[in-house]
């Protein structure tokens, strides 16, 4: 039997919420350039087309409510806002039924919004507790109003207005072109980073600007990266921001500058820890068992290892089992292949082993370690591991929610350590995620280091 599914004020307005949120930023900018919008939004609304459909419906009260509906929204007569009327004849009788929602320009959809926020609060004080509307797909309508943050185009254009005529000045200071589009992706990561913590949006905005500002004052009639060299990012002295603040937000500013202004910065030296394993040395008075290492530092290290073990995490180096020859080395998670890269001891050294947490994570810094370091070897990070202690695993992670995987297969694993990738990563999940190197007993991790080493 033919039905329809007629759509709803209720309905229109996720819609317009959904389009808003696509539309906002480019649309901000737009209207703090003094660009006119090109802007238009239409939504069908799908009345009876049919004789059998108008059968179902046509004189239902929730049809007669519907339609009443719309021509409430019609008289209204917001401008930029139509509807588009269809005569209908069914069995001898002729209709006009509301077929199209039509919106010409950026204001004008704004205030169609301005006008379902509305009903939708006064839909939801006069609505019985308990009770919710439903929409054709399932959704609960009071749900999404209450989740949904409200319209707050005023606010958005205010800060549009500081990041385009910031943008603008920049740009006639080193000579870039086209800053509207730059200006709204800008905006876009701005009110991403004020989702994840307390809202200073104004605040976030004001920053950059003033970083802007700064960098515009110093790129001018000069190349783009003579003010930063000899200098750290943290040395970077904008007026009114902390030592962080560019080096946290220095991807932000390569997009609203379109270039990296930095690329002539000094680099800070990175800071290698590590730990002594040969016996010998920890067995003499006084040795020292914790070390940091700088490249091209005064004083060398201890002994030149023949083994290194890159460590994933502080605590598995910190207490890595005695190895002869051997020095544990901190590769702080993904930063493994930087720090290596800066000690440059790990060249002559004859062994090198890799140990981490065996999870997607973990094995995937160990194929990027691989690529770079073809001999490495990998420290209990196969399937056998896995199955040994996969009772101490987990599928938690440290925010206490479960962790999920990208299934994005490494190229430079072994067979076992593949298995054990294919094992943690498995859709659905077939055991824990997750298997951190601390649960690994220290006698098991002694015996897999000693038969790397003799294989």
């Amino acid at each position: 039997m033919a039905t329809t599914a007629l759509l709803s004020l209720a309905q229109v307005r996720l819609l317009t919420r959904e389009a808003y949120g696509k539309n906002k930023f480019k649309e901000a900018v737009a209207y703090a350039a003094g660009q006119p919008s090109n802007f238009s939004w239409k939504a069908l609304l799908n009345p009876p087309k049919t004789g059998a459909e108008w059968s179902q419906v046509g004189h239902t009260p929730e049809y007669l409510a519907w339609k009443e509906s719309w021509e409430r929204l019609d008289r209204l007569a917001i401008p930029g806002v139509h509807i588009e009327w269809m005569p209908k004849q069914f069995f001898g009788a002729h209709y006009e039924l509301p077929r199209k929602l039509l919106v010409d320009g950026f204001s004008a959809f704004l205030a169609l919004c301005d006008e379902l926020e509305g009903q939708s609060r006064q839909s939801l004080e006069s609505e019985v507790p308990g009770e919710a509307s439903v929409d054709d797909r399932g959704q609960s309508v009071r749900a999404a109003l209450i989740s949904l943050p409200s319209v707050r185009f005023d606010e958005l254009t205010e800060a549009a207005r500081m990041v385009w005529h910031t943008l603008s000045r920049v740009d006639d200071a080193v000579d870039q072109s086209d800053p509207q589009d730059r200006a709204a992706r800008c905006l876009k990561v701005l009110r991403k980073q004020v989702r994840t913590r307390e809202s200073r949006a104004t605040e976030d905005v004001r920053d950059l600007c003033r970083a802007l500002d700064f960098l515009a004052d110093s790129l001018v009639n000069s190349p783009r990266d003579v003010h930063l060299q000899g200098r750290t990012l943290r040395e970077v002295q904008i007026p009114g921001l902390g030592t962080k603040w560019l080096e946290n937000n220095l991807k932000l500013v390569e997009l609203a500058l379109g270039f990296d202004p930095t690329a002539g910065r000094d680099e800070r030296p990175r800071r290698v820890q590590l730990r002594y394993l040969d016996p010998q040395h920890l067995a003499r008075p006084n040795a020292r068992a914790i070390d940091v290492y700088l490249r091209g530092q005064d004083h060398p290290l201890e002994y030149e290892p023949s083994v290194v073990v890159v460590c994933e995490n502080l605590e598995s180096m910190e207490r890595f089992p005695a190895l002869p020859g051997g020095i544990a080395l901190f590769g702080n998670g993904k930063e493994a292949l930087a720090l290596m890269g800066a000690a440059d001891f790990i060249g002559s050294a004859a062994q090198l082993l890799y140990w981490g947490d065996i999870d997607e994570d973990g094995l995937s810094i160990l194929s990027s370690v691989r690529a770079s370091y073809p001999h490495v070897r990998s420290l209990a990070m196969d399937l056998d591991t896995l199955i040994e202690f996969q009772r101490f695993g987990t599928s938690i992670d440290v925010d206490g929610k479960l962790i999920e995987v990208h299934n994005l297969r490494p190229s430079h694993l072994t067979e076992s350590e593949q298995r054990a990738f294919d094992a943690v990563t498995a859709q659905p999940a077939q055991g824990h995620r997750r298997l951190e190197q601390e649960r690994i007993p220290a006698d098991y991790v002694r015996a897999q280091a000693k038969a790397a080493i003799t294989h």
